[in-house]
């Protein structure tokens, strides 16, 4: 029996198969359908491989919206920066590349305390850069080196006298800062946590004039209350549009609801352009530069010993001198204000003069401050003095540039 006669035996059966199709047949080696049955089926290959062309542009990334729920999440602008955000389909969004964990609010970790570590007074006692503010009552404001968030060694500890006061923490920004941030989305965030279930709010003071203070007049927006019922720190924050026409911001933290007695502790408070907190950063980058940001507001120069030196100058009668002092660091404007304890001066060829009753400002700039100093005695006039801590450590001398 030859191929041709089989075929030929088979004609009725092959009458619908050209010989074009029976020659694909050529070449197989194995049985054609066990081959098939091995090959990956189209549904199967749908949901276990990414298609090509889920990706459209040079720069598209792979991502997901959910459990085996591939997505394409489109090339961002130049320079913006890929941030996570759990309020996206994707988990993911890209955003300007300066607000990439970039703080604008200076001594947000609570580092520096250069006036002191607790104070029942308001306005700029304790933290550097933070002003106390509150709605009747008395606010004990405190370094808390206990409780505190992993992202600080330092907490601020608010504690008030009365029950349902508002209780605030702010700090100004001056015009420099505040300008570029101008119909900017920004938020605000901050640790907090409280010593019994209480509610804060942040809000963001808004001025179209230049440099405001702190207790100065501002337009608030007002964030929505958040809750924290226990010691352990939550991350809070709030989202605002910043005019377009703003020169001056201020966020604030307030606490409305804690019974008397109680404490509200703040920390890792951080503002950045961005509609999501990123993770906490401090606005100088290291220590050493946070340090020299809350300088260029305000210096002190504390008594390392019984007798140590602030500065030189000359005596200009028995009880009175003038002299200088270099500043580590140029302030943000000339110091508008001294404040001192402890102080006194002495002559070439006298005694040390007693202690200090008065000083202002005299000649300062940004970079080093005049004082006329009074109250002295037995000093020797028109003779070059030095100005010092009067036999004591807890002597201070302090300048101020503060908004």
């Amino acid at each position: 029996m030859t191929k041709a006669r089989d075929l030929a035996n088979a004609s009725t059966a092959l009458s619908a198969v050209s010989a074009t199709e029976l020659a694909f047949v050529d070449g197989v080696t194995s049985a054609i359908q066990t081959q098939i049955d091995a090959k990956l089926a189209t549904a199967t290959a749908a949901t276990t491989y990414v298609p090509n062309s889920l990706a459209d542009a040079k720069g598209d990334l792979l991502t997901a919206t959910a459990d085996n729920t591939p997505a394409r999440l489109a090339v961002g602008s130049n320079g913006e920066t890929l941030i996570a955000d759990n309020s996206t389909s994707t988990g993911l969004r890209y955003q300007g590349s300066q607000a990439a964990a970039k703080n604008y609010l200076i001594n947000g970790a609570m580092d520096f305390w250069q006036r002191g570590t607790s104070s029942t007074s308001l306005g700029y006692v304790t933290a550097d850069r933070w002003y106390i503010n509150n709605a009747g009552g008395t606010t004990t404001s405190a370094q808390e080196t206990t409780t505190v968030p992993s992202v600080a060694r330092y907490a601020l500890k608010l504690t008030q006298s009365v029950s349902s006061a508002q209780v605030v923490a702010q700090q100004p920004l001056e015009s420099q800062l505040a300008i570029p941030l101008a119909g900017q989305t920004i938020i605000v965030s901050a640790y907090v946590a409280a010593s019994a279930s209480t509610n804060f709010t942040i809000d963001l003071g808004q001025s179209t004039s230049t440099d405001v203070a702190a207790s100065g007049s501002w337009t608030f927006t007002s964030g929505s209350s958040q809750n924290v019922a226990s010691l352990t720190y939550v991350r809070v924050s709030q989202t605002f549009t910043v005019s377009g026409t703003s020169k001056s911001l201020m966020p604030r933290i307030s606490m409305t609801s804690l019974g008397s007695g109680n404490s509200f502790y703040i920390s890792g408070v951080q503002m950045e352009i961005s509609a999501v907190p990123t993770t906490f950063t401090r606005a100088g980058g290291t220590i050493q530069g946070e340090l020299a940001a809350c300088q260029r507001y305000y210096y002190r120069m504390t008594a390392p010993q019984a007798y140590s030196l602030y500065g030189t100058g000359f005596t200009t009668s028995t009880s009175a001198a003038t002299v200088s002092i270099a500043l580590p660091v140029t302030m943000r404007v000339q110091p508008a204000s001294v404040e001192f304890s402890g102080i006194t001066v002495q002559s070439s060829s006298s005694a040390i003069g007693g202690a200090a009753s008065g000083a202002t400002l005299s000649g300062a700039n940004n970079q080093q401050v005049g004082l006329d100093m009074t109250g002295m005695s037995g000093l020797t006039a028109n003779q070059a003095c030095r100005i010092l801590s009067n036999n004591t450590t807890s002597a201070y001398i302090g300048f101020s540039s503060e908004l």
